[in-house]
């Protein structure tokens, strides 16, 4: 038993501190690209190769710290919620280990196109202007431009596809529209759904009141088939649960 709780204890602290670093690269990235500099790729590779390792280990430890929230900070902690929901369903579909990483990539990176738009939009407390959202759209675009900087220009591509695609809906719909639709890759798909279950439970500046967990999962559900990858949505759904972190039960006497 004692060794059982050393390793736990051990399991937790890997955890907090690979999530809490992820935070921390996000925040640098973002700020780098903004300053022209090169995206840390590589740092971002070994962080998601140790969130592999976790998930691996014992996937709550991450699953948990993902619904820890920053409101200062909310771009950054959703860029690693997004990596560590993304990997966690890539893990339940039997990816090769290498293939987990490779996602978790691509998740960290889908909003970096983000650092185009003026804070002013994203950070707005009230309904943003038709003008406003057009541009807001752009950051898919955006972000394809500022991967596209990367020196190692191969391990950006699938980054590429997710920042352009994680706002195709898998009917068809969503944006950027493309004569003809999007082929969608597998990614991409992963990483819609992690980042709506995200972004529906996050605090935000114009969403004081997130949806609870189970609701989130419940909108997901309702929509396999037209937002969602059907397949990925009830992985994503079993490897949850029905009552997900985060979530408060209520219950009869």
């Amino acid at each position: 038993l004692a060794d059982v709780r050393r390793t736990v204890t051990d399991v937790r602290q890997d955890s907090n501190r690979v999530y809490f670093r992820t935070v921390a690269l996000m925040g640098n990235v973002l700020r780098t690209a903004e300053e022209t500099h090169v995206l840390q790729v590589r740092k971002a590779k070994r962080l998601t190769q140790q969130m592999v390792d976790m998930t691996q280990t014992d996937e709550s430890m991450l699953v948990g710290l993902a619904s820890i929230r920053d409101f200062d900070a909310y771009t950054f902690a959703h860029c690693a919620n997004v990596c560590v929901l993304s990997m966690l369903i890539g893990d339940r579909m039997r990816l090769d280990k290498a293939d987990v990483a490779r996602l978790g990539v691509t998740a960290l990176m889908h909003d970096i196109g983000k650092t185009y738009i003026p804070a002013t939009i994203p950070n707005s407390t009230g309904k943003l202007t038709e003008r406003e959202w057009e541009l807001m759209k752009y950051h898919t675009f955006f972000g394809v431009k500022e991967l596209s900087r990367v020196n190692a220009l191969r391990e950006a591509i699938d980054s590429m596809f997710v920042s352009i695609q994680h706002h195709a809906q898998f009917n068809g719909n969503g944006y950027p529209q493309r004569p003809g639709g999007w082929k969608l890759r597998l990614f991409s798909r992963i990483v819609t759904v992690a980042d709506y279950y995200d972004a529906m439970t996050a605090y935000r500046v114009y969403q004081k009141e997130p949806i609870t967990p189970d609701k989130a999962l419940q909108f997901i559900l309702q929509n396999a088939g037209n937002i969602f990858d059907p397949f990925i949505a009830k992985v994503f759904i079993q490897a949850m649960g029905l009552f997900p972190v985060g979530t408060i039960v209520e219950l009869d006497r």
